[in-house]
């Protein structure tokens, strides 16, 4: 009670900060001290937010909250299980269903069936395929991604597009692995969003010349006018000698009021 009682006043106190060039401001210092922000802190109300990737069901419903009943909540998820499991738990915490609206596809950066590998040790994780030996999962002691799943895949931009958003106030991609792939497909998008848009995005899976696809993300969001900022990077120590500290994640945001 006491930790969202102070949620509660900060974010009262955040709100009432004038600009959104300065909450935004505020945000990107803030994620250079910690790797997350509550979702209190990350939307605003009346917004419409987009999560690619499911979030635990409290998030989503913390998130239903903070955008008020002028805003809404997408989210979009490859795996069907797991968005039938969130569509459950959700259904038990929350009455605010003409506010939320799930998607069971996979934003890709092209339209086509997507092989996600599933795990049986972890239930609920999953990885594109293809993508799965360049993420850092050392910390998942005993992870099998043996088991996959074929599941249809396309553009952000399709995505939402054939549900009527236009324009999202708030981007959160969180793919194990996909979030440049995710922005790829997102260009109409991304060029509509308006001056108080921000999004976020991990970004420590690596590429194929073993960098990590922050470095393509901050280009591409640059490209299209964002300001970007890296977030804290990762306290954990990978186990794996080629990854050692995880590269901070990426926070971008229209840089005007």
């Amino acid at each position: 009670m006491l930790k969202a009682a102070v949620l509660a006043i900060l974010r009262r106190t955040f709100l009432l900060t004038p600009g959104a060039r300065t909450r935004n401001r505020l945000r990107a210092r803030m994620l250079r001290i910690r790797a997350h922000l509550p979702a209190e802190l990350w939307v605003e109300p009346g917004e419409t937010v987009v999560q690619v990737g499911t979030p635990h069901p409290r998030t989503v419903e913390r998130m239903l909250r903070a955008v008020g009943h002028a805003g809404r909540v997408v989210v979009i998820e490859a795996v069907p299980g797991n968005i039938a499991a969130l569509e459950e738990a959700m259904a038990r915490r929350t009455t605010d269903k003409p506010r939320l609206l799930l998607i069971n596809k996979a934003a890709n950066s092209s339209t086509g069936a997507v092989t996600m590998q599933l795990s049986s040790t972890h239930p609920g994780d999953s990885v594109i395929a293809e993508l799965e030996t360049r993420m850092d999962n050392s910390d998942r002691v005993g992870a099998d991604f043996s088991a996959s799943q074929v599941v249809p895949g396309d553009t952000l931009d399709n995505i939402l597009a054939s549900v009527g958003v236009g324009s999202p106030d708030v981007i959160l991609i969180t793919v194990n692995g996909a979030e440049y792939r995710v922005l790829q497909g997102a260009t109409r998008v991304l060029g509509t969003m308006g001056m108080d848009a921000r999004i976020f995005a991990k970004a420590h899976a690596r590429t194929p010349d073993g960098g990590t696809i922050r470095t393509d993300i901050v280009r591409l969001l640059d490209a299209q006018g964002f300001e970007t900022s890296p977030t804290r990077r990762s306290r954990s120590v990978s186990t794996d000698p080629n990854w050692r500290f995880r590269e901070g994640d990426v926070f971008a945001y229209r840089d005007r009021d």
